[in-house]
């Protein structure tokens, strides 16, 4: 089982009115194909770039779950034939990295990026002469 990060896009009508109900259906997709919870939250509701499916409004919803990898295309299907998820995406989350204790936080790289090693000042000035 790999971990998975999806985001979904949620119909903001449904989803504003009863939340939780919202929340159990996608879970309830994921738990349907293997998948097991880590955590899921709500974000946002925000107006879309562009028009989904009719709506130009969405509230998004984080989820971390443990998945078998051929699970991950059957739950993509059935949200597309979901009426409550405009839009999806997962990921697959590396191990290395915990899940964020607040949802829509991102937890801190583990170490710094190394810097580029600088150019040889003999090397710079070969590739003037050129």
């Amino acid at each position: 089982m790999n971990l998975y990060e999806g985001m979904f896009l949620l119909d903001s009508g449904r989803a504003g009115k009863e939340w939780d109900g919202a929340r159990l259906e996608v879970e309830g997709i994921l738990e349907k194909y293997g998948a097991v919870v880590r955590r899921s939250g709500r974000w946002d509701e925000r107006k879309l770039a562009y028009e989904i499916k009719g709506h130009r409004r969405a509230t998004y919803m984080l989820v971390y779950f443990m998945a078998p990898s051929d699970a991950i295309d059957q739950v993509r299907r059935e949200c597309v034939l979901n009426t409550l998820v405009l839009r999806n995406m997962i990921l697959v989350r590396s191990l290395d990295h915990p899940i964020p204790e607040e949802l829509g936080t991102t937890p801190a790289p583990a170490e710094a990026a190394t810097p580029a090693p600088a150019v040889a000042p003999a090397a710079a000035e070969a590739s003037k002469e050129s």
